[in-house]
């Protein structure tokens, strides 16, 4: 009776130990539960589940990349960002090669984490009273996602409404730069063109206005004091007199196209630098072989054997247009230092890297 009374305490001894032992959550567990605090959007219960989690295991890839999150969810952005950095860098993940079926896969989670966190951390900037860190975060979410179309249009918004507060403000140039930075995104190709075209119309605008002033405090007294400028009209007026070939025949109509052209070269120097000077770019640097001359209108012509004299006429837009031109032609070869794009810090991996995983 006692030999049976013994094995049964030990056997209930034995059943208690096994339970306590089942009772012991395994550092899955944790994590499991840590995913539902995560989905239930509860960031502290979520926190003291991934914390065992790594307690138990620190090298639990999946509880450090969780731990991400609950920073997104408390809106700590900044650490949640270096968190992910240092994470993503620990797995190698910015090697192109060698990554097993897995870390590919983890890779993946992690390019979704990065456009989850860049995404909700632009929506939370003020645009207004922090531009340019909202520009540089959304534009860190289209490094890591660029086909996202939330953010694609958060971001044509945003440019849109720069443009429009620099052109209430006057300042076409700058409105014309927003506009352009539009291309880069993700939009229907009429939408970009539309944009495109405003920019440069901004940026005509502009220029002309510039050109006009400084025409009219620096040219235009000299022309007008030799007679050189119909005020009425807004035409120069050039006159040149050059030696022809004597073979070339005054009552000939093609020896008179031939005579005509010629001149027409030959004022092509004076009208360069009169674009130049009108349009304000930097003689020492000008291409005038690059420029592209207005034809002008012939005034007067006077065609004897040996000489052609001639007065062309070109209107001020005409020689504006020369300038700007050749402005934007080089502009667009050289690039704008101040128009300026960012990209995205050496820490976070591009999109190269986070997307081209299979």
């Amino acid at each position: 009776m006692r030999a049976g009374r013994w094995r049964q305490k030990v056997a209930v001894g034995l059943m208690m130990i096994g339970l306590g032992a089942g009772c012991e959550e395994e550092p899955r567990d944790h994590l499991i539960e840590g995913q539902r605090a995560l989905a239930s959007k509860d960031a502290e219960l979520a926190e003291q589940h991934l914390e065992a989690a790594l307690a138990a295991e620190p090298n639990l890839f999946e509880a450090r990349r969780l731990m991400v999150d609950v920073e997104i969810m408390r809106g700590d952005y900044a650490r949640a960002e270096a968190e992910l950095n240092a994470l993503w860098q620990a797995r190698g993940f910015d090697r192109q090669q060698g990554l097993s079926t897995a870390e590919r896969g983890a890779r993946r989670l992690m390019a979704d984490q990065y456009n989850k966190l860049y995404r909700a951390w632009a929506s939370d900037i003020d645009r207004e009273s922090h531009p340019e860190v909202f520009e540089e975060v959304a534009l860190k979410a289209l490094s890591s996602k660029s086909r996202d179309t939330s953010v694609n249009e958060m971001l044509r918004a945003f440019y849109r409404e720069r443009a429009d507060r620099f052109i209430d403000q006057g300042d076409k140039v700058s409105a014309a730069r927003e506009l352009e930075k539009i291309q880069r995104l993700r939009t229907f190709p009429d939408t970009r063109q539309e944009y495109l075209d405003q920019a440069r119309r901004l940026r005509r605008e502009a220029f002309f206005e510039d050109a006009r002033s400084r025409f009219a405090a620096e040219i235009q007294p000299e022309l007008e004091a030799s007679g050189a400028y119909d005020a009425e009209n807004e035409r120069i007026l050039l006159a040149i007199e050059q030696p022809v070939d004597r073979r070339l025949s005054p009552t000939s109509e093609e020896s008179t196209i031939q005579a005509r052209a010629m001149a027409r070269q030959t004022l092509i120097p004076t009208l360069a630098q009169l674009a130049v000077s009108i349009g304000g770019l930097d003689a020492e640097t000008v291409d005038i072989g690059a420029m592209n001359v207005p034809p002008g209108e012939v005034e007067q012509e006077q065609f004897r054997v040996g000489r052609y004299d001639m007065v062309a006429a070109f209107t001020l837009e005409s020689l504006m247009e020369m300038a700007f031109e050749y402005a934007e032609e080089q502009r667009k070869e050289h690039g704008e230092p101040d128009a300026g794009t960012r990209g995205e810090p050496a820490d976070a991996p591009g999109e190269d890297a986070r997307e081209s995983a299979p």
